[in-house]
């Protein structure tokens, strides 16, 4: 019996993770993670309706390029001229006649390419804040896809440590019957047993949710079953916090963005003061006359003109604009410092979060998860043959207990910080 006994509490409490039960298939399948991530990220990509969103507003923003590459519509005007009253004759006076007048509104030279500017500038802000989204939205699925990980490993791991607590219960068992164990020592290992068994519903829970936030992101039905690996090995970036934070400064897409609402402000600002300058409208006009006998033989008149608005109130209007749109110019470069300092703490942080879990998962995989199997195998045999009491043997199986959740806990870390670094600097390593 005690060898029997040894041999399953081994296997149990091996380090590499074996085939999950029945009930746990249920949940999940083994799959190369990787390549299981990248498909959820690329049907986020595809069928997020937030990016689809912004794809129509960039859409719709440049249509407004060309809106504002257009000149005003000529205006085509027609009159009956100077009839008199009494019977709206053209013959009867000599001024009488149709006119065709045409007239076209000239913007000032520099306004029609500054509209077009500023209109550009705005397609690339939405461009620029598409990617942001993007990198947000993979972030995001990353993250839950790695804690849905975590959680079945655990899940997993509490079902292993259940199955092993029963055979020691029925071990302890034969030993309370021979009159060698307490009955307080079954009890103990009974209520630690239903204390795991309670903690599986709270990992269900952690599941259904953490599926659902995927399936949210990914505008599937939430319950749409989502796989996993079981395991996750630690990874640690190569990078120093000075290379990730110029690298952030070049590729991060909300860093473009605030850089690009510079200068569509600075321009606007620059219109503005544009347009305070008065557009020209030029016009031509044809008066047809009839003949009038004895007094006109009838000529017909042509009119050439142009019109110019008086800017009274130009000054003030247009002024206190390019004053707003200079002041949302220096509005967006505080906006821009201030994420530049939130980018450099967040890699600060992420980066002694990573290079922690690392070595916290190095440690525990190498040295302590190992020692206490060993330990726990050990106390177990000692208690068998009554040199070792009941209080050893239970510590080094909460140890054993501990320490295999917290090396999952670390290893799935580094992938969650990785993640964060990842969206950080809006660039893949």
């Amino acid at each position: 019996m005690k060898a029997f006994i040894c041999a399953i509490m081994l296997v149990v409490a091996s380090e590499a993770v074996a085939q999950p039960s029945s009930e746990y298939k249920r949940h999940v399948s083994v799959v190369h993670p990787q390549r299981d991530l990248q498909e959820l990220v690329e049907i986020a990509l595809r069928e997020n309706p937030s990016l689809k969103d912004l794809e129509a507003q960039i859409e719709a923003l440049k249509q407004q390029v060309i809106q504002a590459g257009t000149w005003k519509n000529p205006t085509l005007s027609t009159a009956y001229m100077n009839a008199p009253v009494d019977s709206f004759n053209l013959n009867e006076f000599g001024m009488s006649g149709i006119e065709i007048k045409l007239s076209q509104t000239v913007p000032f030279l520099g306004k029609t390419s500054l509209r077009k500017k500023v209109a550009a500038n705005r397609v690339k802000e939405k461009k620029w804040a598409l990617l942001e989204k993007q990198a947000t939205l993979k972030t995001l699925v990353r993250k839950a896809y790695y804690s849905l990980s975590l959680t079945r490993q655990l899940r997993n791991i509490t079902q292993k440590h259940i199955q092993l607590i029963s055979q020691f219960l029925t071990s302890i068992k034969y030993k309370y019957e021979a009159g060698k164990a307490g009955q307080h020592d079954l009890l103990r290992l009974k209520i630690l047993k239903d204390e795991l068994v309670d903690n599986l519903e709270d990992f269900d829970r952690q599941e259904d949710s953490l599926s659902a936030a995927i399936n949210a992101a990914l505008h599937r039905p939430v319950d749409t079953p989502v796989k996993t690996d079981l395991t996750l090995k630690a990874h640690n970036v190569p990078l120093k916090f000075e290379a990730l934070y110029s690298q952030a400064l070049e590729s991060r897409p909300l860093v473009k963005q605030l850089q690009e609402e510079i200068k569509t402000y600075q321009a606007a600002a620059k219109l503005s003061r544009y347009e305070a300058i008065p557009d020209i409208t030029t016009f031509v006009s044809y008066r047809y006359r009839e003949r009038v006998a004895g007094k006109d033989d009838g000529t017909d008149f042509a009119t050439v003109g142009f019109s110019v608005p008086l800017p009274l109130f130009y000054s003030s209007t247009f002024g206190a604009q390019a004053s707003e749109k200079a002041a949302k110019a220096r509005a967006a470069g505080a906006r821009l410092e201030e994420l530049k300092d939130q980018i450099a703490s967040g890699i600060k942080r992420t980066l002694a979060t990573l290079n922690r879990a690392y070595s916290k998962a190095e440690t525990y995989r190498t040295r302590l998860l190992p020692d206490a199997k060993t330990t726990l195998d050990a106390t177990f045999s000692a208690y068998q043959v009554d040199r070792a009491d009941f209080a050893s043997f239970y510590q080094a199986e909460l140890k054993l207990l501990e320490f295999d959740r917290a090396l999952r806990h670390a290893q799935a870390t580094t992938h969650i910080a990785i993640a964060e670094l990842e969206s950080l600097i809006g660039e893949d390593f």
